[in-house]
């Protein structure tokens, strides 16, 4: 990203800049108004919330449970769910009350973080935990990460 910010920088006003997150955060650190950093290590289980039925993402869940250490699961039963490491919830239909379970298991502690793929997905998981947004915080490759706004999950590392 920081490739492409310095490259529409260089056209000096040519070109409007549309796309990601990660774009405008390249941008706004390469104008000097934001410094990116990177995320803080988990100290706990991650839940990574999968709703996309893409053919890659299908691929990536085939390619976590080869890995191992990974628990597969629905938000519902997170209740129950013993988390050591990682808990991939793979969304089949998306619901809103299907993420309050998340939003408590976050509150108690079971989680320190949230991955998400499929941005309605991480729309819905949003809104059914109450949250207002995302503070971007930096990028992770070329993903974009920030903390949670508001709700159950306020805080939380997204």
């Amino acid at each position: 990203m920081r490739e492409i910010a310095v490259r529409l920088l260089r056209e000096q006003g040519s070109t409007l800049a549309a796309g990601s997150a990660g774009l405008a955060l390249a941008l706004a650190a390469e104008l000097g108004h934001v410094t990116p950093k990177p995320p803080p290590l988990a100290e706990g289980p991650v839940a990574i919330v999968i709703g996309s039925h893409h053919p890659a993402t299908l691929a990536q869940i085939d390619y976590l449970r080869d890995a191992g250490d990974i628990l597969e699961t629905t938000p519902a039963g997170l209740e129950t769910a013993q988390t050591d490491a990682f808990s991939v919830i793979v969304m089949r239909e998306v619901d809103e009350r299907a993420f309050e379970p998340l939003g408590g298991a976050l509150q108690a502690g079971r989680f320190t973080g949230l991955i998400a793929t499929g941005g309605a997905s991480a729309r819905v998981m949003l809104d059914g935990m109450g949250a207002d947004g995302i503070d971007l915080c930096g990028e992770l490759g070329r993903h974009p990460w920030g903390h949670v706004r508001g709700g159950v999950a306020d805080g939380t590392c997204w």
